[in-house]
C-alpha cells in the first residue's frame, strides 16, 4: 500500500490537504506542516485579490467607454448598473484588503491598454483616450 505523505495529499486530494493543513494549524502542530505547499497557497490568495482588483478596474473602464462613446440608449442603465456592481465588488475587496489601496494608480495603468483593447475589439470605430483617473473609478 502506498504511504501518503503530504506532498501526495497536496497533489491526490486538496480537501483533505486543506482540512489537516488547517487542524494542525489550530493544533500547533508546526512540525507537521507542508510548508513548502502552504507558503504556495498564501502567496496564491494574495495573487487572486490583484487579479480581482485588477479586473474590476479594466470592466469599469471598458463600461465607462461605453458610455462616453457608444452611448446606445438601450444599454445605458445596464452599462451604468454594471459600472455600480463592480464598483461595489472592488468597495469591498478594499475594505477586506485596504493595502491595495496603494496599488490603485499603478493597476488603472496597467489596465488602461488592456480595456482599450477589450473596447476596441467590438467597438474598433471608436479613438480612445487615457481621460479617467482613480476618482472616475472608486467615485
Amino acid at each position: 500500500m502506498e504511504k501518503v505523505t503530504a506532498k501526495t495529499k497536496y497533489e491526490k486530494d486538496f480537501a483533505l490537504w486543506i482540512e489537516e493543513t488547517v487542524s494542525n494549524l489550530r493544533n500547533k502542530n508546526f512540525k507537521a506542516l507542508d510548508l513548502k505547499n502552504l507558503i504556495e497557497e498564501v502567496e496564491s490568495l494574495g495573487k487572486n485579490e490583484q487579479r480581482s482588483l485588477k479586473s474590476f478596474i479594466r470592466q469599469i473602464l471598458v463600461h465607462k467607454f461605453k458610455l462616453k462613446y457608444v452611448a446606445d440608449p438601450y444599454n445605458i442603465g445596464h452599462w451604468n448598473e454594471e459600472i455600480a456592481n463592480f464598483q461595489a465588488e472592488m468597495e469591498t475587496l478594499l475594505e477586506d484588503s485596504p493595502s491595495l489601496k496603494t496599488k490603485l494608480p499603478e493597476y488603472l495603468e496597467d489596465q488602461y491598454p488592456k480595456a482599450i483593447r477589450q473596447f476596441n475589439k467590438k467597438y474598433p470605430q471608436y479613438k480612445v483616450e487615457k481621460e479617467f483617473t482613480i476618482a472616475d473609478i472608486v467615485e
